[in-house]
């Protein structure tokens, strides 16, 4: 893989869960030799698992909150565009306007229409 594909690694979240996952559940683990068998088998300690898939540096804590930090930014960031979207939509739109105008004509007809039976009332009333 090229080196500049490495910054993909920095914003995928899924790289900061299981570095961190991998980092605490192999951390007291040994893995040693338990049966006997014809294949070769390495006892292997969790300091050498870690170091050799590079995980040995990986501070959990700090990988949660970036992981936190990036769930709140996303969240903000599909609130942000939600409501630009829908601001947009209903100020630039012809359909809107044309619908909102519909509505707005249907309302007056319907107060007018209350306006005269009221009047009508009042009317017979008297």
């Amino acid at each position: 893989m090229p080196l500049w594909y490495r910054w993909l690694f920095y914003i995928n979240p899924n790289y900061f869960a299981f570095s961190s996952v991998i980092r605490v559940l192999l951390e007291t683990i040994n893995l040693g030799c338990l049966y006997d068998s014809d294949i070769e088998c390495y006892p292997t300690s969790s300091i050498y698992v870690l170091t050799y898939f590079n995980f040995h540096d990986i501070n959990p804590y700090l990988h949660l909150v970036v992981l936190l930090t990036m769930t709140g930014a996303l969240l903000l960031l599909s609130w942000v565009a939600l409501t630009l979207r829908h601001s947009n939509a209903t100020s630039l739109s012809p359909r809107c306007r044309m619908r909102n105008k519909g509505q707005q004509s249907t309302e007056k007809r319907g107060m007018q229409n209350k306006e005269g039976e009221e009047e009508g009332a009042q009317q017979r009333v008297s």
